[in-house]
């Protein structure tokens, strides 16, 4: 796996000199955290995911098969209530890490499993402008939002009454939303302590998130 600081240190070579020192990875993802509080949207966070490895089984449904059920529709956005921002704990994790963790939370722990707000966009990374012909999109776009008083799968109310503290996200298949059994992770991600977002009162969480295929 390549650590984020090669990440870093890959993009800042390839903007001096496109194309020749790129991203040696596949694909890779990053995301912004947002509170929006009435009119206001605030950045939280902005941060690198982990792809897990079902993100190959995503990519061989759709890309071989061009199969629909497999595509990102869904994200889920972990909570802990009765919590106070920074000070939850949060889970070491791989990319072998799949729904089963989720189902397994236990305690004041829960998430929300959402659809997404609308339909991806694409555009072209800007590492890649030089090196793909114009229109010719290598970047897929996804939103999703918390809002509270929405119910966590396990139950529980994402809320401000219930000092709900949002600190994770993933971005997910749904072959059938019916059956959470059938979700496919095809990444994750976690809030440092600092980053960790308290539900405001009649506010919710927002994530723009980007996946970029190299």
């Amino acid at each position: 796996m390549v650590s984020d600081s090669l990440k870093r240190i890959w993009r800042k070579l390839n903007r001096a000199t496109p194309g020749l020192f790129l991203d040696p990875s596949v694909a890779s993802g990053h995301y912004a955290v947002y509170v929006k509080d009435g009119s206001e949207r605030k950045l939280v966070l902005e941060k690198d995911n982990l792809l897990l490895y079902t993100w190959g089984v995503i990519a061989a449904h759709c890309i071989g098969l061009g199969a629909a059920t497999h595509k990102i529709s869904s994200g889920y956005i972990e909570f802990e209530n009765s919590a106070t921002a920074g000070t939850v704990v949060v889970p070491s994790y791989g990319r072998g890490d799949y729904t089963s963790y989720y189902t397994g939370l236990t305690g004041n722990k829960d998430f929300l499993r959402l659809s997404l707000d609308s339909t991806p966009t694409l555009d072209q990374h800007p590492d890649y402008v030089s090196l793909l012909p114009a229109g010719e999109n290598n970047r897929v776009s996804f939103g999703l939002t918390g809002v509270g008083g929405t119910q966590g799968v396990k139950g529980k109310t994402f809320s401000s009454a219930n000092q709900s503290v949002a600190y994770g996200i993933a971005l997910v298949a749904t072959p059938l939303f019916s059956d959470m059994s059938q979700d496919l992770i095809l990444a994750r991600g976690y809030f440092n302590s600092g980053d960790q977002v308290a539900v405001p009162l009649g506010g919710q969480v927002e994530v723009d998130w980007k996946i970029s295929f190299k």
